[in-house]
């Protein structure tokens, strides 16, 4: 009987070490493949302040700022998140911060 249970547990282990390896190789694919979308972003970006005029948006700001080849409800939520807006409003006068390609 002893020999059976230490099989099974050989068998466990295995299986452990196998599944843990399996999650490590994911967890470092998936940083490494954030990292480099983020480095491409970072790398032709920065950020300005600018001032909010009478007529403003966060969507004509954005048809402004955002390139083609990003999505502009994607650039909107970024500016709202940047600025700590918590819903779609802005005043003239005020000040936030977006991000420009490019």
């Amino acid at each position: 009987m002893k020999k059976r249970n230490s099989k099974h547990h050989s068998i466990f282990n295995l299986f452990t070490v196998f599944v843990l390896t399996a999650a490590i190789i994911c967890s470092i694919g998936f940083v490494v493949s954030a990292k480099s979308n983020k480095s491409s972003y970072d790398a032709d970006s920065y950020y300005q302040s600018i001032r909010i005029e009478a007529g403003d948006t966060l969507w004509t700001i954005a048809e402004e700022y955002c390139p083609s080849s990003h999505d502009i409800h994607d650039y909107i939520e970024t500016v709202k998140s940047i600025n700590d807006i918590k819903n779609n409003t802005i005043k003239a006068g005020d000040y936030i911060i977006v991000t420009v390609y490019k």
